[in-house]
């Protein structure tokens, strides 16, 4: 092979291995339904902690206690600033704060 198919060879697979590495749908998919499945019992502990009647104490500890585990779970959190860049920079070229290209759902 030549010198330059292997340069556009080597550089395809090197852009696909990039993609690959970053944009893994399903994984990220699954990722965010755990996520968000933890979110829910937290929400979930938060209402119970304010709807049981704890004293002042008590309800302060617990709450205490659930904002040690918010903490933790956004600590967790992995963010992937390759897509919000993508997602930056496709919003501000292709869209442009234009919102003719949505479809218009407010048909009377």
């Amino acid at each position: 092979m030549s010198s330059e198919i292997m340069y556009k060879l080597s550089l395809a697979t090197l852009l696909i291995s990039t993609l690959n590495t970053f944009f893994r749908p399903s994984q990220q998919l699954a990722t965010a339904n755990e996520n968000m499945g933890k979110w829910r019992e937290l929400g979930n502990e938060f209402e119970r902690i304010e709807l049981e009647n704890y004293s002042v104490d008590v309800k302060l500890e617990k709450l205490k206690s659930l904002m040690e585990k918010v903490l933790e779970l956004r600590r967790m959190h992995k963010t992937s600033y390759l897509t919000d860049l993508i997602h930056l920079c496709s919003k501000a070229l292709c869209i442009k704060q234009n919102s003719d290209w949505k479809p218009d759902l407010n048909h009377d």
